[in-house]
């Protein structure tokens, strides 16, 4: 049961980060228009290769270093450390970010606008309070600093002409959002010697942190700044939009494994070879069953759901999330393989090479798909790229595992998941898409979908029936 209330409590949080921007979505992409949400999409992307120097993965890196620290003086001299490494990268970013978008003469303004995004890593403490698990002061001060952002950009993003405050209040709302958390250290830190203060022995383990987080974060922006290159730069902001609805489905897939990850890495430091490869197993039939039902889901609905969400002007987003449905199920996987197994059983550096491999293939595939293909050839590029890096995770892990029992009864899934599809797709076409009738035809499809899955006796289902068992046996039955 632990392992459940963690997973829907980190999905909250994760969902509180992703969802927050998607509550403005319907509004800005009607007032700002395409080529104004693409210049936004373009210019962040650029800005976010700096930002990901610029955070080095410290935050990480701190976090985990700064759980095991019970004594204040140690703590107040770790965090010391890393925070004044970090205003020295961010200062570095910076100074080159600014120096480099000085030649962009078209969208300079922009540009220098989202660098605010850049000042507000120096001061993002949240790795500290993580660290020392308290989570409240860093979810409630994030949710409340969104919801003002939220309300700042219906009161002041009124026209097209308005992007520049769009930026401005986003970026805001990040720096004000960290520098909220810096009065609630006056009880967390002590006096330090700050001649003592030490920094070269941070560098190494937290660029090592940093390989494949900068794998990742640059696998999702390159396609951005390549379509508004190589494209047009409305392409950007349609594909920003696209697999930004695409990334909330993904975050609920992925959160298995980071809840499974804990107890992944116990078996592991106990050399509990056996009951790795169950939770491995357990980990990729848990993702196959949710990531299926969203990955249906979400292409059944795509023809309608984008000229409704988004407005006028936004009808090529319907094909992208079409091609890109897949890449729920597959991102899924690849998240399963690579933390809850490779990086647990100390194949880092495999774990790194393959996710690199996933941005030179995505790269790769972008140069030669989207001049003939456009918008459509970056979301076929990812999605060839997804499925390349699933193989050769799986290629890692064949000879711990069989390969065939991690996926047990997938038929069954994918059975019940194009049942799903076939009705709400043929209510997708005999209705008009209003609100009424997307929230029926999502309600309709989870019902179908669970209704087929527990008559269907899936692994997954049985599960859950196990622990549903176990919670309501009292004290005597366990005895």
């Amino acid at each position: 049961m632990k392992v459940v209330r963690n997973y829907f409590i980190n999905l909250g949080y994760q969902l509180l980060i992703l969802l927050a921007p998607l509550l403005t979505i319907p509004y800005v992409s009607r007032v700002l228009g395409p080529e104004n949400v693409g210049i936004n999409a373009y210019t962040n992307s650029v800005m976010t290769y700096f930002l990901i120097f610029a955070t080095f993965g410290l935050n990480m890196y701190g976090m985990n270093k700064i759980k095991y620290l019970k004594d204040e003086k140690a703590r107040s001299k770790l965090f010391w450390e890393i925070e004044l490494l970090q205003i020295l990268m961010v200062v570095i970013a910076l100074a080159t970010y600014m120096i480099l978008t000085s030649f962009a003469a078209r969208f300079r303004p922009y540009f220098w606008l989202q660098a605010i995004s850049l000042v507000a890593v120096a001061f993002d403490i949240s790795w500290y309070f993580m660290g020392t698990h308290d989570y409240q002061k860093t979810i409630m001060r994030n949710t409340t600093i969104r919801i003002l952002g939220i309300v700042f950009i219906f009161f002041l993003v009124k026209t097209e002409n308005d992007l520049a405050t769009y930026i401005l209040v986003t970026a805001l709302a990040g720096l004000i959002g960290n520098l909220s958390l810096w009065p609630a250290l006056r009880k967390n830190l002590t006096k330090v010697d700050w001649g003592q203060l030490t920094f070269v022995p941070h560098l190494k383990p937290a660029f090592l942190l940093l390989l494949p987080t900068v794998a990742s974060q640059i696998y999702m922006m390159i396609n951005r700044t390549l379509l508004g290159k190589l494209d047009a730069i409305s392409a950007s902001g349609y594909f920003d939009y696209g697999s930004r609805l695409v990334i909330v489905l993904i975050a609920i897939v992925t959160a298995v494994s980071q809840v499974m990850m804990p107890l992944s890495t116990k078996r592991a430091k106990n050399g509990d070879l056996v009951g790795l490869r169950h939770d491995l197993v357990v980990g990729m039939d848990t993702t196959t069953g949710i990531g299926v039902g969203l990955a249906f889901g979400i292409a059944a609905i795509s023809p309608q759901m984008p000229a409704w969400l988004l407005g006028l002007g936004y009808e090529p987003v319907s094909q992208l999330l079409m091609i890109m449905a897949p890449a729920v199920l597959l991102i899924g996987w690849s998240n399963v393989l690579g933390q809850q197994y490779l990086l647990v059983t100390g194949k880092t550096a495999a774990y790194t090479w393959a996710l690199w491999a996933g941005v030179f293939f995505n790269i790769s595939f972008d140069f030669i798909l989207i001049p003939w293909f456009g918008l459509n050839g970056a979301a076929y590029g990812l999605l060839i790229s997804e499925v390349l890096i699933v193989i050769w995770q799986l290629a890692l892990v064949h000879r711990h595992v069989t390969v065939t029992h991690l996926f047990p009864q997938i038929w069954k899934y994918l059975v019940a998941g194009l049942v799903m599809f076939g009705v709400v797709e043929y209510l997708n076409v005999h209705q008009f898409m209003n609100a009424h009738h997307l929230l029926l035809q999502i309600g309709l499809g989870v019902i179908i979908y669970l209704l087929l899955v527990v008559i269907l006796n899936t692994p997954l289902i049985n599960r859950l029936r196990n622990i549903l068992r176990s919670a309501m046996r009292t004290p005597e039955n366990k005895i």
